[in-house]
């Protein structure tokens, strides 16, 4: 309680340097050690605030009585808390003793770079991953049980994880996991662990998106701009040009319907749309009254999509405000003002207020190879053949149905997704010329396709075919030296229908006195046949022939 705040960098490394060393036998340490952190990135300018003096007296009215560790029996089974915040992930190891539990081992780490932005679900497999990590010969050696009542055990079991969490899960296979609900908290140390851990509900609040729309309508065509910027700053720029003719209000509208589908598309959940529009603005919020038949239909839409959002407020800002939004909206006269931003372009055919007609197809859908092993799963369907059923359930042993989708067993994980003819092709036409296609052989084509998870009977047949129809294959791949049909067998002479003999010798005497070699060859397959003579005479050639 007498060590003195540091005054200087120096004395602020000496203190994460003995933070670091009592990192085990601190709850939750990266938290607590957060503030100092943050002072050494900024070497060049030390800074000692209230923050920072809070952090050290927690510390050290931490320190003054420390939870004592424990040490496990060996066999023992251990269990894992996970606790997880905005800025680190925390883990403590404990033991059970008396249906008590006390600690063995903490472990916490600050989060850095895009680890911050991780979902809840993610940083909790984050979490389990560092623990197991930092504490390998404790899951080697011991069976670890999870506590938590979060379904971490599902999705890392999921056959459609992809990305950190598919690494994740491989590495987390080699130790003997087993995931229980999280009991109620005796131990006193555990409960402060815990309450330290308790989300904060202001802090994980849904963050808030900011809008900007405007609409232009002249002489020359209408168009639309919008200015998309996320809770962390990132602004996402699109001008669209509306390829019919529109009023300026209309204009608007369109500006306003797009931005609000842009928004939900990049995962907006509550958003403050900003606009220039009198009209539009007042109308949404109810003052306006829509009269015209056209506005009305655009505000019944706007209505609509504003409640897709958890929370959407409208707001009216000045031109000045929207110069953003309002030079993407005329693009073509303010194109010196834009130019070092990175703008998407897109086209509209139609009005967003025009519905799209619905056509019913009467053509029944083809029979699909999935369908016969997907009713005996399900539903058990036999086919009446008693040598089709028994081919049929053998078949059906190297399939799963997983909620209600087909999946192929594979000698490793996890499953391939069954698909359609169909699906297949998309599937290969995208691998072999899509955005990161590099025009694989029908071969390569077909193993990459399996190795990405995916499975279909004819995806080999299919894949050379593909590479077949492909003009850029044909026109820039390598000459193929290989003869267009197999080689015809000559016909002419026949096997063995002629022979040369030869007589060869002297040679060191063998047994029986063979010292002479007879040797005969066909002209045509090159076979040779031998014989050892003790002599040269008529009746030992015709013998041999």
């Amino acid at each position: 309680m007498d060590m003195s705040p540091p005054r200087s960098i120096k004395e602020v490394q000496k203190l994460a340097g003995r933070l670091a060393a009592l990192n085990r036998f601190i709850s939750r340490s990266a938290d607590k050690g957060l503030p100092f952190f943050k002072i050494l990135r900024g070497i060049a300018k030390f800074e000692w605030n209230e923050t920072s003096q809070e952090a050290f007296d927690t510390l050290k009215r931490y320190l003054v009585s420390p939870p004592l560790l424990t040490k496990p029996m060996t066999g023992e089974t251990l269990y894992l808390y996970m606790a997880i915040s905005e800025s680190a992930v925390s883990s403590v190891l404990v033991r059970q003793e008396r249906r008590e539990h006390h600690p063995v081992y903490y472990v916490s780490k600050v989060l850095q770079g895009a680890e911050p932005r991780y979902f809840q679900i993610e940083k909790l497999a984050f979490s389990l991953v560092t623990a197991a990590r930092k504490l390998r010969p404790y899951f080697q050696s011991h069976q670890v049980i999870i506590l938590t009542n979060h379904p971490l055990k599902q999705v890392l079991a999921s056959p459609e994880l992809s990305g950190r969490m598919v690494k994740w899960a491989v590495e987390l296979s080699e130790f003997g996991i087993e995931f229980h609900p999280r009991p109620a908290i005796k131990a006193q140390v555990l409960a402060d662990f815990i309450i330290e851990s308790a989300y904060d509900e202001a802090s994980i609040s849904t963050p808030t998106w900011s809008l900007y729309v405007d609409g232009s309508s002249t002489s020359m065509g209408s168009g639309a701009g919008i200015v998309i910027e996320s809770p962390q700053g990132d602004k996402l720029e699109y001008a669209i040009k509306l390829e019919y003719p529109s009023s300026n209000n209309e204009a608007e509208y369109e500006a306003f319907l797009a931005g609000g589908e842009l928004a939900l598309a990049a995962g907006a959940k509550k958003v403050i749309i900003c606009s220039d529009s009198q009209l539009v603005v007042n109308q949404v919020q109810g003052s306006y009254e829509a009269r015209d038949e056209k506005m009305a239909k655009y505000f019944a839409k706007a209505k609509n999509l504003l409640e897709k959002f958890e929370e959407a407020s409208v707001v009216q800002i000045s031109r000045v405000n929207n110069s953003a939004a309002d030079q993407l909206a005329r693009l073509a006269s303010s194109m010196a003002a834009i130019r070092n931003r990175r703008i998407t372009f897109i086209s509209s055919e139609r009005a967003a207020i025009e519905e799209q007609e619905e056509i019913m197809c009467a053509d029944p859908a083809p029979f699909s190879w999935k369908e016969e092993i997907i009713r005996f799963l399900t539903d058990g369907v036999e086919p009446e053949n008693q040598k089709d059923a028994k081919a049929l359930k053998r078949k059906a042993s190297r399939f799963v149905m997983i909620y209600g989708e087909l999946y192929k067993r594979d000698f490793s994980q996890p499953f391939l997704k069954c698909l359609t003819p169909e699906e297949g092709n998309y599937i290969l036409r995208e691998i072999h010329e899509g955005i990161c296609g590099n025009h694989l052989g029908g071969k390569a084509l077909a193993g990459k396709s399996l190795r990405q998870g995916f499975f279909w009977p004819t995806m080999l047949q299919d894949a050379h075919g593909l590479v077949r129809c492909c003009r850029a294959c044909q026109e820039h791949a390598n000459i193929n030296h290989q003869p267009a049909a197999l080689m015809q067998p000559l016909e002419s002479p026949c096997p063995f229908d002629q022979w040369d003999l030869d007589l060869v010798g002297l040679f060191p005497q063998a047994t029986g006195q063979r010292k002479f070699f007879i040797i005969a060859v066909d002209y045509f397959t090159k076979w040779v046949e031998a014989e050892a003579l003790a002599k040269i005479s008529e009746k030992e050639v015709i013998k041999f022939l």
